[in-house]
């Protein structure tokens, strides 16, 4: 059972300066928002907290939903609605909701994922104060898909990784709603991450990732909810995009060695190699070597990752 609002800030000596954003994108996810602000709301800290949840004009029930709680608890849900969808003209949901943000870390989870642990920010919380020089913390999390449930990220024991095993996890290294990464971050992130840089944290992982590494807590407290297709579609047209969306993860790691002034040089080409080597091996699953060549050729940049 849900507890009230007095019962969640009741070992918090205010409401009006919280030291951790919970920053949550949603759209049409009325099956699932429910759940997903439940596990916030079950949070136990000694430290306030705030809910900032950022309904995309949603077409079903969602937007209805985030009202009802929104005045269960005005003092913590504090709620974006937006009159037309804007993921659709380019704009990263996510930082809307930075922007908004007045904790010192911010934490991740979408609105069709799930906490599933009442000590999650409190833990987490914890262990980045006990490391002076991290600045993001993930743990592992279960994988749902129908009635299944299974880990990911499991890396086995508690331990700090480098920035080369981010950039190598290709953006699935840590799982979203695991994530929780301290706010002055986002003053390091050059404009191209704003204008160029496909949504997702990948690129959030990395820049958090670079002076401190990434903090893993060997403890499942989220879930990572899976629809009925992977990210590699069966579908032709998703397929394509995924096609399209390496290219473009390709072009801002380009940037990204520039911005680092190439000290990273070696380590990005050969993130950038094992991107085409993924694409390679699904353009061959699906067609013959004529139609491969020509998709080939679509997706081929010539990177010049030196001076």
């Amino acid at each position: 059972m849900i507890r009230e609002e007095y019962e969640v800030i009741s070992n918090w000596k205010s409401f009006n300066n919280p030291l951790v954003s919970i920053c949550c994108i949603t759209y049409n996810h009325e099956k699932y928002i429910k759940q997903a602000l439940d596990g916030f709301l079950m949070q136990e800290t000694n430290f306030p907290f705030e809910i900032i949840v950022r309904d995309d004009a949603s077409t079903d029930k969602t937007a209805e939903i985030i009202r009802e709680y929104e005045k269960r608890y005005p003092n913590i849900i504090k709620p974006i609605y937006e009159k037309e969808n804007t993921y659709s003209k380019g704009v990263k949901p996510s930082l809307v909701c930075f922007n908004k943000a007045m904790g010192d870390y911010i934490a991740l989870c979408e609105g069709d994922d799930y906490w599933t642990d009442p000590k999650k920010l409190q833990i987490q919380i914890e262990s980045m104060k006990k490391y002076a020089d991290v600045k993001i913390s993930f743990h592992k999390a279960y994988k749902e898909q129908g009635e299944k449930k299974q880990y990911i990220c499991d890396y086995k024991k508690t331990r700090v990784f480098q920035l080369n095993d981010v950039l190598f996890g290709d953006g699935g290294f840590m799982p979203t709603a695991s994530i929780v990464f301290l706010k002055e971050c986002i003053k390091d992130f050059p404009e191209w991450f704003y204008s160029k840089a496909p949504v997702g944290d990948y690129f959030i992982q990395i820049f958090c990732s670079k002076k401190g590494g990434a903090l893993y807590i060997d403890k499942a407290m989220s879930v990572y909810r899976v629809g009925h297709q992977g990210s590699w579609s069966q579908n032709n047209d998703n397929f394509y995009k995924q096609f399209l969306l390496r290219r473009r993860i390709n072009n801002c790691l380009r940037y990204l060695n520039k911005s680092w002034d190439y000290e990273y040089t070696k380590e990005i080409k050969k993130t950038i190699t094992m991107h085409n080597k993924i694409v390679i091996l699904e353009v061959l699953k699906r067609t013959h070597l004529y139609s491969f060549i020509k998709k080939l050729k679509l997706f081929y940049i010539k990177i010049s990752l030196t001076k």
